[in-house]
């Protein structure tokens, strides 16, 4: 698949994240009983859209609807002792100078949002 369909699809994931999380804002709430991560762990795992503004601003969207569908999961601590914000700052998929700026962009986005929706995880 070219680069411009890999970016429609996963356009069109985040999309459907943020129409779900609308649709059944309890799903967020759901914690894995052997990781201890909620979805807003995984989320921030996953946070890596495409090179487009469009996709990047579905990402913050779906991330945003996340946070306030169920705020405990910005402080919540998986097995490994780690909030959302540690896998949002940490996580890459590839070395730096190959990332496109897109993609640093909605991972500061991201960092911003869990570190002002909870102050304490950030004093830790």
């Amino acid at each position: 698949a070219s680069s411009s369909k890999k970016g429609e699809l996963r356009n069109g994931f985040w999309a459907k994240v943020h129409d779900q999380v609308r649709k059944d804002p309890n799903a967020v709430g759901f914690v894995d009983e052997t990781t201890q991560r909620t979805v807003l762990h995984l989320t921030c795992l996953l946070l890596d859209p495409p090179d487009d503004e469009n996709s990047t601003m579905n990402v913050i969207v779906a991330l945003g609807a996340m946070v306030q569908s169920f705020p405990d999961a910005v402080a919540w601590k998986d097995k490994k002792g780690n909030v959302p914000l540690h896998y949002a700052i940490c996580r890459t998929l590839r070395p730096p100078n190959k990332q496109p700026l897109a993609r640093w962009r909605v991972r500061a986005d991201a960092v911003r949002m869990l570190a002002t929706a909870d102050f304490t995880a950030t004093q830790e």
